[in-house]
């Protein structure tokens, strides 16, 4: 109810405005948008974008040099615990073993140290995001954790 008041109110205002007040009324708003309001609209956008430009940079395994193994198919044969063709076993800092999707930011867990980084970074778990076909997977965790040595 009050804002029909206000919208009735200013409809009456209007009415009362001459056409050189309105177009007056009209030039200012255009000014209060254009240094006002469009000025803090780039800022929120710019500031969004470097955040997820530095939030990516952030979370993929690539942004920092580390030793790695290319773990593939072809290679494992029958024993490959994977249903991606080809990844790369990673060790973070603290023995955390990961696989990573090359070329891509996604990224799994293999063992416990590495789940609280997992979520903290939107990670998935091998055995959570439908990527593990249920084969052993102590090659890859001995694997990743000689990468840590």
């Amino acid at each position: 109810m009050y804002i029909c008041l206000t919208i009735n109110t200013i409809n009456s205002m209007k009415k009362t405005l001459t056409p050189e007040q309105l177009e007056r009324r009209k030039k200012l708003n255009k000014k209060i948008f254009a240094f006002g309001c469009l000025p803090i609209i780039i800022l929120f956008v710019l500031f969004i974008w470097l955040v997820n430009k530095n939030t990516k940079r952030a979370t993929t395994p690539e942004a920092k040099e580390r030793p790695s193994y290319l773990l593939t198919k072809a290679e494992m044969r029958q024993k490959y615990p994977f249903k991606i063709d080809s990844l790369k076993v990673l060790c973070l800092e603290g023995k955390k073993v990961v696989v990573w999707k090359q070329g891509t930011s996604k990224v799994w867990a293999v063992n416990g140290n590495a789940l609280q980084v997992a979520k903290q970074n939107k990670w998935g778990t091998c055995k959570d995001d439908n990527i593990w076909n249920g084969k052993s997977l102590a090659f890859v965790l001995n694997k990743g954790l000689e990468l840590c040595e």
